[in-house]
């Protein structure tokens, strides 16, 4: 960790993990030439550069190199009055003479959270027609090929910019809505993720195939999309292989095809497919190849897995067998950085599931990235995903929502372990959800909207509208929730053992006595929906020992009361279809995690003895 010094300002530049792993790669015909991990960088504190044109060659002076990686406002910092954090990057890419027939893709990882880029001189238009990209929690890309110049080289400049504006979907970052204390950590602008220049054919198809894989039917629905450079009669195909390399079935079609990106389905069928589950992750392996007169232009191989999760009654269902969540809150920051590596995040997962003994994994309002996905199909590891909440109620916020809701269901791809989304969490960014004004009817009719939206896109994944408080009534039903969520935190055992004995009590509208928990209802809207064990109720909070919430810090105390917790709640499945710990990790401030932030613990034998199994079924 550095810091960045200007007359103006200070900054800290976080570190940005080494994330490398081959068996993530899902593109099989495009060569890396380089992974860019390090730019010269720019403070814009007066956000002046748009104005003086810094973006053209040779106008600004660029007076510091720094690797990639977040760059965190330090707590004395005191923002203009325009209220952004503006900094620009620098890069001279030399290509050289480019090959026929293909094209140079600028792809970012990630960067916070409003990014423009210029080549040469020339505001860029990423892949998604798009000259700025908005959003912190997604990738995004560009193709070159037009802007070098006859040498093959081209001027990269960057320009990202942040805010404390609470519209924007920052997650857990401090807004002026929430201030950095409790809860809400630092804020971070610039390149948060990796940096990466590849070679692509000139026709070619993106990597981000999506999809699911049913076992009820054996059916497979896959989109896949294909950019395309000359108009011309395509082949697209499929094959699908088990995990021991041997093809199952096939698709195959023919697509007269115009330049631009178009979307396709992909639908086939195997009989009796072998799921994917908790004790047995299997998993198949797809690829897709797109062809002209018989030669292979490019191909995207991944993995997918059979699975089912499914609401009935009051009872969850994995692959029609009875399902108890055994959760685990995970926010996927560590230490001196906002990232972790491959290895960290894989040492995180393997001792959730292989140590603790959960069997879900909740990703707190951090979106949907592939590394943490790709190894919790490979451990048989349920996840949860967030959209990540803006911090107020309007049209703006919801706006942002949006775009990141969408974004989030892309990124899912054809991941089996991801199984339920949060699409607002204790009503951050809804707050006026339970309001009777036009207002809370526009919060309602869009949360209601945007159930469906994820329904119709992945009907393979169970949602909830509002985690923790105020899911929404109508009509005697709950319309844009599969299963109601209450969060609980009570450090008093003799208090918790009532209140599991009497869950669906908090249920009631205007329960006093989860308003004395929380501050807000369970329920919200016209109120007349009362709970008749139709559907599943999760605890998806509670606990959080240590820091903020009460009980006890030292080590060996919490266990012991998660333990008693947890044999209170194993006498209650009848009425409760899964819980969920507050925390797996210390974050900043929030130092209530079974894990510190420098992760020793791991390596700690006594440590790992006497928390085995600390999240299981008692018995075990």
């Amino acid at each position: 960790m550095s810091e960045i010094v200007s007359p103006e300002v200070v900054h800290r530049l976080r570190r940005l993990r080494s994330r490398r792993n081959p068996g993530l790669q899902r593109a099989g015909l495009r060569s890396f030439i380089d992974k860019i991990e390090a730019f010269e960088l720019a403070l814009d504190p007066e956000n002046i550069g748009q104005d003086e044109k810094w973006f053209l060659p040779n106008r600004k002076k660029f007076n510091q190199t720094v690797e990639v990686g977040p760059i965190e406002l330090l707590p004395a910092f005191s923002p203009s009055t325009n209220r952004k954090t503006v900094v620009w990057y620098r890069k001279v890419i030399q290509i050289g003479e480019p090959k026929p027939g293909k094209h140079y893709k600028l792809n970012f990882a990630r960067a916070f959270y409003a990014t423009k880029v210029w080549g040469n001189g020339v505001l860029l238009t990423d892949v998604d027609g798009h000259t700025e990209h908005i959003s912190g929690f997604s990738s995004f890309s560009y193709d070159l090929t037009d802007f070098l110049d006859s040498n093959g080289k081209i001027e990269i400049v960057v320009r990202v910019e942040n805010s404390d504006d609470p519209a924007v979907c920052r997650g857990k970052q401090w807004s002026t809505q929430y201030a950095r204390q409790g809860i809400w950590y630092g804020q971070a602008t610039g390149l948060w993720g990796q940096v990466t220049l590849e070679e692509v054919s000139a026709n070619r198809l993106r990597s981000d195939v999506t999809g699911y894989a049913d076992p009820d039917s054996g059916l497979i629905r896959l989109q896949a999309i294909t950019y395309i450079s000359e108009v011309g009669t395509y082949q697209l195909q499929a094959t699908l292989e088990n995990a021991e390399g041997q093809e199952q079935a096939q698709f195959r079609r023919q697509l007269n095809l115009t330049p631009g990106q178009q979307s396709h389905e992909l639908v086939f069928a195997i009989p009796d497919p072998r799921p994917w589950s908790i004790a047995s992750p299997y998993l198949y392996r797809v690829e897709v190849n797109l062809r002209r007169e018989g030669e292979l232009l490019d191909k995207v191989f991944f993995e997918i897995g059979f699975r089912s999760v499914k609401a009935k009654g009051n009872q969850l269902f994995l692959n029609d067998t009875p399902l108890y969540l055994n959760g685990v809150l995970y926010q996927p920051y560590l230490g001196d950085s906002y990232t972790l590596s491959y290895e960290e995040l894989k040492a995180d997962l393997e001792y959730t599931c292989k140590t603790i003994g959960a069997n879900l994994l909740r990703i707190h309002i951090a979106g949907a990235d592939s590394l943490p996905l790709y190894l919790a199909d490979r451990l048989g590891l349920l996840v949860w995903v967030e959209v990540p909440s803006p911090h107020i109620s309007n049209d703006t916020s919801r706006a942002n929502h949006r775009r990141e809701l969408e974004s989030l269901v892309r990124q899912i791809d054809t991941h089996p372990c991801v199984a339920f989304i949060s699409i607002y969490n204790e009503s951050w960014g809804c707050q006026d959800i339970g309001e009777d004004s036009p207002a809370g009817e526009a919060t309602r009719a869009y949360i209601k909207e945007a159930y469906q939206y994820i329904k119709q896109m992945r009907p393979d994944i169970l949602v909830v509208d509002n985690d923790g408080w105020e899911h929404i009534s109508e009509n005697k039903q709950l319309p844009a929730t599969d299963f109601i969520s209450l969060h609980t935190y009570i450090n008093d055992l003799g208090e918790w053992e009532k209140d599991i004995a009497e869950v669906a009590k908090l249920l009631e509208p205007d329960s006093p006595r989860y308003q004395q928990l929380t501050g807000h209802p369970a329920i919200v809207g016209d109120k007349s929906y009362h709970y008749q064990n139709e559907k599943p109720l999760i605890l998806s909070e509670w606990g959080g020992f240590g820091a903020l919430y009460g009980g006890p810090e030292a080590q060996q105390a919490k266990f012991e009361l998660i333990r008693r917790y947890k044999a209170v709640l194993a006498q209650h499945q009848a009425t409760i279809a899964g819980d969920c710990y507050t925390q797996l990790g210390d974050v900043e401030q929030e130092t209530n995690g079974l894990l510190d932030k420098t992760r020793k613990r791991l390596n700690d034998a006594t440590f790992l003895q006497s928390s085995a199994n600390l999240l299981a079924e008692p018995g075990k």
